[in-house]
């Protein structure tokens, strides 16, 4: 059975369906550029902790080595 609303209803719902694809695609992009912007940032937190940890590991070894060799230094003095 060929109605007359088949083709109206078909031509008015292929615009919103159009539409909504789009729209659904547009939010789908901006999501994911958002998600990965905030990982980027997670990544580059995580870089300047291990940084500041090798830079707070590097300064206790040099002070152990410093107190180290200051422990093997003789007194001064007569022997």
């Amino acid at each position: 059975m060929t109605g007359g609303f088949a083709v109206p209803t078909v031509v008015a719902a292929t615009p919103a369906a159009t539409l909504s694809v789009w729209l659904a695609g547009r939010f789908r992009r901006r999501a994911r550029a958002g998600w990965e912007r905030i990982e980027r940032g997670q990544r580059w937190l995580a870089g300047r902790v291990r940084l500041a940890e090798r830079a707070r590991i590097a300064r206790d070894m040099a002070a152990a080595v410093v107190a180290h060799e200051a422990g093997i230094v003789p007194p001064p003095g007569p022997f």
